[in-house]
């Protein structure tokens, strides 16, 4: 069984950032490979400062999952976006490559 863990992160915009403009702010689920929590979270830290997103924290526990139950999460979680997240072969793919997956960003502007 190949291990993913759920790491929500909250994080703000930097300046050159994946974000779009107008956008401050935003939470967002990375899905990340790792032999623990701590190795998964690490990678994601480094894949967000990659992004542009700077990350203020983790925004509630870790969570975990099998690579395989990728559709079957989606579909529960987050039904209105099955058509722009990854497919389970493509999500299985960047999984076994060490790619961070972010899930839908739940973002908000600046005041």
């Amino acid at each position: 069984m190949t291990k993913v863990f759920l790491i929500q992160f909250h994080v703000t915009a930097m300046e050159s950032s994946i974000m779009p403009d107008g956008l401050s702010g935003a939470y967002v689920i990375c899905y990340a490979r790792g032999d623990d929590h701590i190795e998964a979270t690490k990678a994601s830290l480094q894949q967000l400062l990659r992004d542009g997103l700077d990350p203020q924290g983790v925004h509630g526990p870790v969570r975990e999952m099998d690579v395989e139950k990728w559709s079957e999460h989606i579909e529960k979680s987050w039904p209105e976006y099955t058509t722009s997240l990854p497919t389970q072969a493509e999500f299985k793919k960047h999984i076994q490559e060490n790619s961070i997956v972010y899930g839908p960003f739940c973002a908000y502007e600046q005041k």
